[in-house]
């Protein structure tokens, strides 16, 4: 096999892609497919990058990909605690200013007692 077509089957003559996961994909693939070329692998022992090594490699893409995927569940659950929360919030303001109202007529003849919780009566 000559390098040329070596460079084609491990894809590498292909842009590598920005994505995260794009490019964490592509770098399992390249690892994928060298790990099963016998010629690509004879051709790495003169840089000292032997089978053990690859293998190791494609064990910590899967140990990546499963932390990534614990991050992008974490973040999507934080996500949805601040909307909901954002939504009692605003349930919460909701309720205190129809209280206040209720409050301000209902005490309109006590503007001392209005005055002490720091409202006041046009």
């Amino acid at each position: 096999m000559e390098y040329p077509m070596l460079l084609e089957a491990l894809n590498l003559q292909t842009p590598i892609p920005n994505a995260y996961s794009a490019k964490l994909d592509f770098i399992e693939a390249f690892y994928i497919q060298l790990s099963v070329m016998p010629k690509a692998i004879a051709l790495l022992k003169d840089i000292d990058i032997v089978q053990a090594d690859i293998l190791q490699c494609l064990d910590e893409i899967i140990f990546l990909k499963d932390n990534r995927s614990n991050f992008e569940k974490a973040v999507q659950q934080s996500h949805e605690a601040t909307k909901e929360r954002n939504q009692k919030y605003f349930l919460l303001q909701q309720w205190m200013r129809d209280f206040l109202a209720v409050v301000k007529v209902a005490l309109q003849d006590h503007p001392n007692i209005l005055a002490s919780w720091g409202l006041r009566v046009k």
